[in-house]
C-alpha cells in the first residue's frame, strides 16, 4: 500500500515549512526510497520556500484529463526536484477548473510513482477538496501552536472532520523547554496523540521563507534535529508503515 501522509493546519502554524522539511529528512534518511511533496493549497507558496522557479503546476495536465495522452508518463511533466521530488498548486482562481473526477484520478495516478506521498493541504480549499485527502490519507499530521490548540477552532475541527481522531497526530510548533511539561500532559487526556514538538528558531525559518534554504539544508541545528526526531517518531508510531528497512 502506497502511504500518503497528509498534513494541515487548522489555524496559520507553519504547516508547509513543517511539511518540507520533514519531508526532506525522510528522503534523506531512506535515500532508497522516493518520497513526494505536494502542495495542494489556494495560496501556493513551496517554490518560495524551496528556492526554486516553478515551471508548471498540476493545472497544466488539464487538458490532458479523458484524452489518449492521459497516462503517469505526465506526472513527470510537472514535477521539479529540490532535494524531492515537488509538484505545485494552481492558484485559487484556477481551482474552477479543477474536477472533483480529475483530482481523483490524478491523486491515485501521482501517488503510484512514490513510496510515501506528502501532501501540504490548505484549509481554505473547497470542502470537497479537503474531504477527499483526508479519506484518502494514511495518516493525518495536524501542525498546531498553543495558541491554536486551545482554540475554538480546534474543537470544531475535531467535530467536523472525525478522521483526525482516526488517523490523526499533532505537531507543536515553536515550543520552548519550558512549556513542554504542560504540554505532554495536556495530551494525557486529548483524544489525538502527541507526534511530537518542534522549538522556536526564527532565524532558520526566515532563512527559508526568505532565501528560500529549508532548515534542512541549513547548517544543523535544534530546529533540524527536531525534524529528525519527528521522523523517529512517526516510523515508530507507525512501524507497519515500512519507512524504514531497519525498523521493520
Amino acid at each position: 500500500m502506497k502511504e500518503i501522509i497528509v498534513t494541515l493546519a487548522p489555524k496559520t502554524a507553519g504547516n508547509t515549512i513543517i511539511t518540507s522539511n520533514l519531508a526532506l529528512a525522510h528522503q534523506w534518511r531512506c535515500p532508497q526510497k522516493r518520497i513526494g511533496l505536494w502542495q495542494i493549497s489556494s495560496v501556493p507558496d513551496l517554490a518560495v520556500l524551496m528556492g526554486i522557479l516553478p515551471k508548471r503546476d498540476f493545472g497544466a495536465l488539464i487538458p490532458f484529463y479523458k484524452t489518449e495522452e492521459w497516462h503517469p508518463g505526465l506526472i513527470d511533466k510537472i514535477l521539479q526536484k529540490s532535494g524531492i521530488d515537488l509538484v505545485f498548486s494552481p492558484v485559487l482562481m484556477q481551482w474552477n477548473t479543477v474536477s472533483e473526477p480529475f483530482f481523483r484520478d490524478l491523486l491515485k495516478m501521482l501517488s503510484e510513482p512514490f513510496d510515501c506521498l506528502y501532501i501540504d493541504l490548505d484549509r481554505g480549499l473547497p470542502e470537497w477538496v479537503i474531504d477527499f485527502v483526508l479519506k484518502a490519507a494514511t495518516q493525518v499530521l495536524i501542525t498546531v501552536t498553543v495558541e491554536s490548540l486551545m482554540s475554538d477552532r480546534m474543537k470544531i475541527w475535531n467535530q467536523k472532520y472525525p478522521v483526525m481522531r482516526e488517523k490523526g497526530q499533532m505537531i507543536l510548533n515553536q515550543i520552548t523547554k519550558s512549556e513542554q511539561s504542560d504540554i505532554k500532559k495536556y495530551f494525557k487526556h486529548s483524544e489525538v496523540d502527541l507526534l511530537g514538538m518542534l522549538p522556536p528558531d526564527k532565524r532558520k525559518v526566515w532563512h527559508q521563507v526568505y532565501e528560500g534554504i529549508p532548515v534542512m539544508m541549513q547548517k544543523k541545528g535544534d530546529l533540524a534535529k527536531g525534524f529528525d526526531q519527528l521522523l523517529e517518531s512517526l516510523i515508530c508510531s507507525r512501524s507497519n508503515l515500512n519507512l524504514d528497512p531497519q525498523k521493520r
